[in-house]
């Protein structure tokens, strides 16, 4: 009995030693950002800790009045909501005068990944004589739900100017029915053409689909994800022997950039038509993001895009209803001076702006008033 215990007690010794030994060489590797998943660890079960909650019409948007710390291997951000949601200081409904540039647009407008005062919407509040006004969001949000936020809120809010940002990194496909997405029954807004009339459907799933008590697999990956670096390693050990090969054939027609599903650009301009005519007579611009990967194609794989249909028919688009372009791919020569070139625009762990890149975004678009 006692050679049993001694050695179950040696197995133990070994076991923990081991796991410490992955733990500290996770949280290197972490560090190092030599891993597919950089996750820090936030010592929380908390589910109410996320700030992201179901909207029945848009599918995902921000708890009101609500505050969220998020800390990834390459920053660490405070993001805080006002009275309907949105990211901002400010409470939108309060305001009076009409001096305000209602923003639409997903997680490059909210700010993912950046300070506060470093986002393109509170750099036209600092700059100009005009509040900006972020209705941007994480969580695949795309045009069609840039036509719902503007339906739900711009009568309620006062504002003489409009910007829409576009990813086609992904706005093409947010709302479309060949996003992996749906056919993981994610809940939010799609559309379908039928008859030649665009419409906006819902998978049958609740809307409460994600919420709920957790079972026992997903509470042991909550615990592995919020309480160790080791779950970074094993997630990557897992997406590179397992998923990879399948999320990279699903995530193929991803194209930024380079997209050429016409279906899906002419369901993309119908939805920002109809923001356009919601609109009427007020200044309104339409700015074009390009992701990391798409200026590598364009300034190191020298490749064109400006002769594809969906950029030919953006251009043809904003000059019949007068709306100003601006294409931030289109200044080679501002990614290309600055020390870094274009990645340096972008955070090192993921592939949102960092402050650099929500100045220069700003900075083109204050050339243009």
């Amino acid at each position: 009995m006692i050679k049993v215990m001694n050695k179950l007690k040696s197995i133990f010794i070994i076991l923990v030693i081991t796991l410490a030994f992955i733990e500290i060489l996770s949280l290197l590797f972490t560090k190092m950002k030599i891993l597919k998943f950089y996750n820090i660890p936030t010592y929380t079960l908390d589910k109410k800790a996320s700030w992201f909650s179901k909207d029945k019409d848009l599918g995902v948007w921000h708890k009101k009045n609500f505050t969220f710390t998020e800390k990834t291997s390459c920053f660490k951000v405070e993001y805080k909501s006002n009275d309907v949601g949105a990211r901002s200081e400010i409470d939108y409904l309060k305001l009076k005068k009409d001096n305000n540039v209602f923003i639409v647009g997903d997680s490059f407008v909210e700010g993912y990944g950046a300070n506060y005062d470093e986002i393109f919407s509170e750099l036209i509040t600092k700059n100009t004589k005009k509040t900006g006004l972020n209705f941007g969001t994480s969580g695949h949000f795309g045009p069609v739900q840039y036509y719902l936020v503007y339906k739900k809120f711009h009568n309620l809010i006062p504002h003489n100017e409009l910007i829409i940002f576009f990813l086609p990194a992904n706005d093409f496909l947010d709302n479309s029915t060949r996003n992996p997405l749906y056919k993981s029954k994610i809940y939010r807004p799609y559309f379908k053409k039928k008859g030649g009339n665009y419409k906006i459907f819902y998978p049958k799933e609740e809307i409460t689909q994600e919420t709920g008590k957790r079972s026992f697999v997903r509470l042991v990956k909550d615990v592995l994800i919020n309480y160790t670096y080791t779950s970074n390693t094993l997630r990557t050990i897992s997406y590179t022997l397992l998923y990879s090969s399948k999320i990279d054939r699903e995530y193929d027609i991803f194209k930024g950039y380079f997209h050429e599903n016409k279906e899906e650009v002419d369901a993309s301009l119908h939805y920002i038509q109809k923001i356009i005519d919601l609109a009427g007579n007020i200044k309104k611009t339409m700015i074009l993001i390009p992701s990391v990967d798409d200026l590598e194609k364009i300034y190191v794989d020298r490749l064109d895009y400006k002769e594809l249909y969906w950029f030919k028919n953006f251009k043809k688009f904003s000059k019949k209803n007068n709306l100003e372009l601006i294409d931030l791919a289109s200044f080679e020569n501002t990614y290309l001076s600055r020390k870094g070139n274009y990645r340096s625009f972008f955070n090192k762990c993921d592939k949102h702006w960092n402050k650099k890149g929500h100045k220069f975004a700003f900075s083109k678009y204050f050339e243009n008033l």
